[in-house]
């Protein structure tokens, strides 16, 4: 699968490998090392709500969602792979989303 390639020369690909050596690909490594060893739980942004999934740096959709949420407005996306979005529905609970 092609990476995601961002403006400043960042690329990150599935399962989470950064490489490149801008601010933001240094802030991508620490915060993908601390989610990886379970230092920090990290939302996915994907979702109704911003903490309805949790972040699977193996799934695409997922991925793609987060590092939309933490790219900073100076970085583009310049190209990124292609793969399918599952569609939610409007009050669609997600896995792992509890109603109340």
């Amino acid at each position: 699968m092609d990476p995601w390639v961002f403006s400043d020369g960042t690329k990150v690909s599935l399962g989470g490998e950064v490489s490149g050596d801008s601010t933001f690909a240094v802030m991508l490594k620490v915060d993908i090392s601390e989610i990886r060893t379970g230092k920090r739980r990290q939302s996915s942004f994907f979702g109704p709500t911003n903490d309805c999934v949790t972040l699977d740096l193996d799934v695409p959709y997922l991925l793609d969602s987060w590092l939309a949420g933490v790219r900073p407005g100076y970085v583009k996306l310049v190209s990124y792979p292609e793969f399918e979005t599952p569609l939610l529905e409007p009050g669609e609970v997600t896995p792992g989303q509890t109603i109340y």
